[in-house]
């Protein structure tokens, strides 16, 4: 009798897991190099983030300066052809929190590949933070 039970419970957790990546990606963080941008008070900065397990269709890198990622709050930069893993983006302000997301679609999936945090600074390298993921692809994001 319980088998009965359990056996459809784990069909349909397995199924949400593998629907939602299974958290293999949503952790992970990226490379954050900076530099001085040819304005004063001004920072370029490049993100690396790790490849994805399956070559992605589309990918999107959006920074913004809160992590809800609220339609309307940030800049999405993309397509960024595949195999590419990197972005850059210049001139944004100098001693500015600013969060990012990376966003890869692959088999009509959307994931986040890679997201977190820094402060821009015209230092050669940023501490990178990590930032819980929000999946807000799939809804207008």
């Amino acid at each position: 009798m319980i088998v009965r039970f359990l056996l459809p419970t784990a069909i349909v957790l397995g199924f949400f897991v593998y629907m939602h990546g299974g958290g293999r990606s949503s952790g992970a963080t990226a490379s954050v190099t900076q530099e001085c941008g040819a304005a004063p008070g001004t920072v370029n900065v490049t993100i690396d983030w790790p490849p994805p397990a399956i070559a992605p269709e589309e990918t999107w890198v959006d920074f913004g300066l809160a992590p809800s990622f609220a339609p309307g709050s940030f800049h999405g930069n993309g397509p960024i052809a595949s195999p590419q893993t990197n972005a850059r983006i210049d001139a944004l302000p100098d001693g500015v929190t600013v969060y990012y997301r990376v966003n890869t679609r692959a088999k009509d999936a959307w994931r986040v590949q890679a997201s977190g945090s820094f402060t821009t600074g015209c230092a050669p390298t940023a501490r990178v933070t990590p930032t819980p993921a929000v999946d807000v692809v799939g809804g207008g994001g």
